[in-house]
Order: structure tokens, then C-alpha cells, then sequence
């Protein structure tokens, strides 16, 4: 047969190295692919530098799980150099809970049978059907990366062959019984190292136990909580990344190949000195010239039990001393905005005796003192954050405002700051020194260094993936608006909230990936743009989409811990397709993989880069109509609710975090945030553009799309 499957078939997620010393090249001219009739083979080749052709399997052997293009074949070959496997081949299974996992099924060799075992190999056991799973497990992960690496071994006497002799694949899936008995074993951690680390992944989850072979992001694990598992395990002595959580997301998988903790580890100092702007800063102040000082991210809570308000304050400066964003502060200068860490400054809490007012008028006394300080703040004069605290009377729990310019601080930043308050009024409360875990990179290192990373090649190489959304994206539809010419402003924001029941968001967020092998937020994107379809005339979205930005794009860079503002901020082209949503949700996935490095690129291209020409192209792109953004699951206990320092919510409301006649960059901003293990979806609106039925009516219509998707994994 000729070939005519030829070429690299690899997607943006798949890292494993090129496989050749198990192939065995087949010489071919590359006149053959100019030949008057080809014939397609189902085979996968490609082109050697030497001008062989290389075989790399078929092309019906491809699989796809949790995103990841797997071809089997390839793990099929290195079972198959193990001295231990005579034959060996490899499926794809579904659980009895929708999830995808890989299935090995191996053949001894001949003398095995024959009681050699210990005398060919140390990596079997004695029994006659029972293979040394670690053993292959390392065997595979020399050569695979973990998600090639199957999670489930089934030895076998011998393949079931077909009557030309070839392995019986139909047999093989026809093991149902085997092979669901053996998916849902659970394998407990064995070693001190699995147990420990096996204690932090079920804190961070929220869940009862974690086997070593649990894959992270198919027990529910985003790339949020991700920083989090990162942050800390480092504080128990593991090291690791996130993209080597996201090649190996097991616990054997990283422990496999320990990491050794990075150089500067516990030990920079945050100091002070001139802060490049960063992108997200860039563009904040590109967006909101008019009251810069009032942009804020704030949270109320209830004191639940004592709170020594002393050492509260001594607890808020320790954060201040150990976070350099903390301490940042902010110059108009006729060449633009101008960023630097100052040193120390104290905080002092500020305290509200509203015990005297009549019950029903203290809400709104609140309110007003809120609203007051919110709009307080003076960019040069850090640090740029209030705490105040409102006595409420005996007869109800007082109130603790904590306020951040959000300038200094993201969502990720929140559960840091949170957990190193907690930690740090404790450790005052016990009487003892406060000892906050050791820094990771800090802000002003990181943007210093990125901005020389705008510079070069590798950043530039992202250029022609951006700038071909000038076409694709030059003409998106536009919103359907109630009110044309009202005023977008954040004075005139409404809200409305959302929710799925807890059973459907388990669904959603454990279930519905792993089924459709699509990331959560290709999920919620592709309910999002079905659910407008109806209203806007056309299943294309133009989206402004947020994500953490914390992205590995700098070697030797650890920001799990690190304070400030990094969220990226880029554009996406959704376009689902058809009346099919699991389909839709792998459209959407795949448009999201050919993003690089997760969309922190644009932001670099945008703002930081010396290519004038490439700035302005960009520049030119249109204002995405709506602005997404998933905060993924915010759990309760990185809140302060444990501990001396306990909290809770607070039924008032927190008083404007923006300047009310400050335009809003996008007309429709959609929140989702899993919380009390529920999914929450906010939308904000202007009330001087679209009415509060137009919104319920998307709201609801974007909802049902997320319950069509949680049922396909019921």
C-alpha cells in the first residue's frame, strides 16, 4: 500500500518526544506523493531529515483523553521491549462514572509460564497471572509522558487473536467485567511521601481519600486550584510545577520523578525599587482613565467568636512586610502611568461603633462607611489596601471589611492573602513570632523579567496566531442591545445569579470533562455561546476571556504564592457549530488548545513588546462584547473559617468597588465560581443598556445548556 496519511498528527497538548527506535523506517521517494492515484491506508507516517519514511501506526488507534491525542500503538510498542510482555495492547474504557482511562492488556512470555519469572526479570511476581504494575508503570514513564502511562494492567494468558492472526480488539472491549472490576480499584498511597502528599490533594479537593493513580483534574482539579495543590505542597517539601502536574497528574506520576526545589525557594527578599507595568496593568489603565484610584476587590464577613483587634492589625502588617504588591504605589508622569515597590508602610485598622444606632439602621449605616472607603484611595500613597472593622452591637456578630485596590491583588491572591491571615493571627494568638510560608517569586522580579521576555523570539513567535484574529474576528456580531446609546457605565451594573445543584456541578466539573475529554472552561464557554445563539442570531462569539496568568512562559519562575495582579485578559473566537453539544464543547476545547500558553501572550505582544507595528495591529482588534471569566472553586475553608480566626458571611453590602461613571470595557461580564460545592453563574449588566428580563432570559437559557451537558455524564 502506498501512504497517503502522512505528516506530525500532534495537537498543542501532546510533549512526548518523537518515538523511532521501535519502528522500523520504510524507504519511499517523496515522488510517490505526486503519483496519479493514492490510495488512503488508515496508516499514520512522516517524513524523515534522512528521507525515510517513518511508521507510526494507524490512524483508527488514535484516542483522545482529557484532551490529550494518544496513540496507542506508541504505548503498545514499549509494553511490548518490557522483557516481561510477549504481546500487548492497549484501550480506551469508560468508568462507571463517564470517566476515560487507558487499559492495558499484556501476555507473558513464553518462559514465564514456565515458572522463570524471577530468572528473565525481578519486575513480576510469583503469581501466574499477576504482573508488577509499578514495574511497567516505570518502564512506560521512561519513555511516555504520564497521560500515555494506562491506569489500569490486566494480564492475560495470552492475546485473543482474530482468524488472520491479529490481536481481537472486539474480545478484548468485550471484557467488560475485567475491565470494570479493575477500573475501580483504588490503589492507597504505600509510602510516607504518597500518604503526605495524598493529604494535601484531599484538602485542596475537598475530598475523603486520593489513590496514587486518582488523576488531579478528573477528581475536579482546575488550573486554579492547581496553584493552590502547588503552593502547598511546597510546604511540605514536594516540588513541582504546574505544567508537570498537568503532564503527570498523579500522585505516582510526579513523585515518579521528584523535582528539586527551586533556587530561590523561601529565600527572595521582596524588595523595593521601580515595578515595570505588567500587561493586565497596562490594560487597566488603558480602560479606566477616569478614576483610576477607585477599582477595587473586596469582602465582608462576620466575626464569629472573640477577635483580639490588635492582633488583628499586627497580623495584616505581617502580610504587608512579606508581599512586595502590597506595598505598591502608583505615578501619572507625562510619559504614563510609573509603578514601584515602596518600602513598609503600616495599616491601621480602622474601627466603627455602630452599637448605638437602632438595629433596623445599622445595615445602612454600614453601608454608607463602605461606600466611603472604597472610594478613599490615593494610588501614590500605599499600601493600597483598608481594613475596618464595625461593632454591631452584642446582640449580633461585628463586621470585618477587608479592601484591596485591585492593582495588588487577584482572585488568586485573595486565597493566599486569606489563608496567610488565618495563619498569622493564630500564630500571634499562641503567642509565637509570625512565620509565613517562604516566599515564592516576587512581583517585581517577575514583571522585571517579563518585560525582557517581550523582546524575544520566543514571545514574538506568537505574533501570527493573534494577528489572524484580525480577520477572523474583525466582524463579530453584535449584542442586541434595549436601550441603544445608554450609558455602560459601573454606576449603572445590575446583577444577576445563577446556580446549578450540587449533584449537577459534581457532574459538570468531574464527570463532563473526562467524558468529552474538554477542559471546564471549553464547557462553560460552549453553554455560554449555545445559550445566546437564540438571541444574538449566530452561534459565533466574540469573548473577552480571563484566566489566571500565571503561566510557566519563564524558566525557573514559581508564582503558586506569589501576590498582585497577573490575570490574563485576551480575546477568543467561539464558534460552536450544530445542534450537538458534546460536539460543540470539543469545538470550543479544540479552539481553546491552539491558544498559546494559555493567552498570556497577547497581553505581552499587546503592551510589552518593541514592535510597534505588531502593538498597533493588535490594538486594532474589536472590544469583545462580553467578558468571561471562571474563578473556579473558591471552598470555604480557605476563608478564615476555621482556626482563632473565624468568619462567615455578612449579609450587607460591600459599597461601590468602582467609580460610577467609569465606562465598563464590555457591555456583559459572565462570573462563574464554584462555591458550597455549587456552580454559581453571575451576570453583570448596565441597566441603561439591556433590560433585567433580557439577562434572566439568557441567564436561564446558558443554564440549561450547562444541565444538558451534566446529564450526558449521568
Amino acid at each position: 500500500d502506498q501512504l497517503s496519511v502522512i505528516g506530525n498528527q500532534s495537537s498543542t497538548t501532546d510533549h512526548r518526544p518523537p518515538i523511532t527506535d521501535h519502528r522500523s523506517p520504510i524507504t519511499a521517494p517523496r515522488s510517490a506523493l505526486h503519483a496519479p492515484r493514492l490510495y488512503k491506508t488508515g496508516d499514520l507516517a512522516r517524513w524523515l531529515p534522512d528521507g525515510n519514511i517513518e511508521y507510526l501506526g494507524r490512524v483508527d488507534f488514535q484516542v483522545k483523553v482529557r484532551g490529550f491525542r494518544i496513540e496507542l500503538g506508541e504505548i503498545e510498542a514499549v509494553l511490548r521491549e518490557h522483557p516481561a510482555v510477549a504481546e500487548a495492547a492497549v484501550l480506551a474504557k469508560e468508568t462507571a462514572d463517564g470517566d476515560r482511562r487507558l487499559v492495558a492488556y499484556v501476555a507473558l512470555t513464553p518462559a514465564l509460564a514456565h515458572g522463570e519469572r524471577e530468572a528473565l526479570t525481578p519486575a513480576l511476581s510469583h503469581g501466574e497471572r499477576e504482573v508488577d504494575v509499578a514495574g511497567l508503570r516505570e518502564h512506560l514513564r521512561r519513555r511516555l509522558p504520564e497521560y500515555m502511562v494506562p491506569a489500569v494492567f490486566v494480564p492475560l494468558e495470552a492475546m485473543p487473536l482474530t482468524p488472520n492472526g491479529k490481536v481481537d480488539r472486539r474480545a478484548l472491549a468485550a471484557l467488560a467485567e475485567l475491565g470494570r472490576a479493575a477500573l475501580a480499584d483504588y490503589v492507597e498511597p504505600r509510602t510516607d511521601a504518597e500518604r503526605r502528599l495524598a493529604e494535601v490533594w484531599a484538602q485542596v479537593l475537598g475530598v475523603q481519600r486520593v489513590g496514587v493513580h486518582d488523576n488531579f483534574f478528573g477528581l475536579g482539579g482546575d488550573s486554579i486550584l492547581s496553584l493552590r495543590l502547588i503552593a502547598r505542597a511546597r510546604q511540605a517539601g514536594f516540588h513541582f510545577t504546574p505544567r508537570q502536574l498537568f503532564e503527570r497528574p498523579t500522585i505516582a506520576g510526579l513523585l515518579a520523578e521528584p523535582s528539586a526545589p527551586p533556587a530561590a525557594a523561601g529565600e527572595e527578599v521582596a524588595a523595593a525599587g521601580p515595578l515595570p507595568l505588567t500587561p493586565v496593568l497596562h490594560w487597566f489603565f488603558e480602560h479606566h482613565p477616569l478614576a483610576p484610584h477607585h477599582f477595587n476587590t473586596s469582602m465582608l464577613r462576620a466575626v464569629r467568636g472573640e477577635l483580639d483587634l490588635t492582633r488583628l492589625e499586627q497580623a495584616v502588617n505581617a502580610l504587608v512586610a512579606h508581599h512586595d504588591a502590597l506595598r505598591l504605589r502608583f505615578h501619572r508622569t507625562a510619559d504614563g502611568w510609573q509603578a514601584e515597590v515602596a518600602e513598609a508602610a503600616a495599616v491601621a485598622l480602622e474601627r466603627f461603633d455602630l452599637s448605638a444606632a437602632p438595629s433596623e439602621e445599622r445595615s445602612a449605616a454600614l453601608e454608607a462607611i463602605a461606600a466611603r472607603l472604597q472610594a478613599g484611595f490615593d494610588l501614590a500613597r500605599p499600601p493600597l489596601l483598608r481594613l475596618a472593622y464595625f461593632d454591631m452591637g452584642a446582640d449580633e456578630p461585628g463586621r470585618l471589611l477587608l479592601i484591596f485596590h485591585h492593582l495588588v491583588a487577584d482572585g488568586v491572591s485573595w486565597r493566599i492573602l486569606l489563608e496567610d491571615l488565618a495563619m498569622a493571627y493564630a500564630q500571634l494568638s499562641r503567642g509565637q513570632p509570625v512565620r509565613l510560608p517562604g516566599r515564592t517569586t516576587s512581583l517585581r522580579t517577575w514583571a522585571t523579567r517579563l518585560a525582557a521576555y517581550a523582546q524575544s523570539e520566543a514571545a514574538k513567535a506568537e505574533l501570527p496566531f493573534w494577528l489572524s484574529l484580525a480577520e477572523t474576528g474583525a466582524a463579530p456580531t453584535a449584542l442586541p442591545v434595549d436601550f441603544p446609546g445608554g450609558r455602560n457605565t459601573y454606576g449603572s451594573t445590575d446583577e444577576l445569579t445563577l446556580a446549578l445543584s450540587e449533584a449537577e456541578t459534581t457532574a459538570l466539573l468531574q464527570r463532563v470533562p473526562a467524558r468529552l475529554g474538554a477542559s471546564i472552561q471549553a464547557v462553560l464557554l460552549a453553554a455560554l455561546a449555545r445559550g445566546l445563539a437564540p438571541w444574538t442570531g449566530s452561534r459565533r462569539l466574540w469573548v473577552e476571556t480571563e484566566g489566571h496568568g500565571r503561566e510557566e512562559v519563564l524558566p525557573g519562575v514559581d508564582l503558586s504564592r506569589t501576590v498582585g495582579w497577573f490575570t490574563g485578559i485576551y480575546p477568543v473566537l467561539v464558534e460552536p457549530g450544530g445542534d450537538d453539544a458534546a460536539a460543540d464543547v470539543r469545538r470550543v476545547d479544540a479552539a481553546l488548545r491552539r491558544i498559546p500558553a494559555r493567552g498570556v501572550g497577547y497581553g505581552i505582544l499587546r503592551y510589552l513588546s518593541d514592535d510597534a507595528a505588531g502593538r498597533a495591529a493588535l490594538a486594532r482588534l474589536p472590544q469583545p462584547p462580553i467578558n468571561f471569566n471562571y474563578l473556579g472553586q473558591f471552598q470555604e475553608g480557605a476563608m478564615g473559617e476555621s482556626g482563632p480566626l473565624r468568619l462567615g458571611p455578612a449579609p450587607e453590602r460591600v459599597g461601590p468597588e468602582q467609580h460610577p461613571n467609569e465606562e465598563r470595557p464590555a457591555q456583559l461580564y459572565v462570573v462563574g465560581i464554584v462555591t458550597g460545592g455549587a456552580l454559581q453563574v453571575r451576570w453583570l449588566y448596565s441597566r441603561n443598556v439591556h433590560r433585567r428580563e433580557t439577562i434572566q432570559r439568557l441567564a436561564e437559557a446558558a443554564l440549561a445548556e450547562l444541565r444538558r451537558l451534566a446529564e450526558l455524564a449521568r
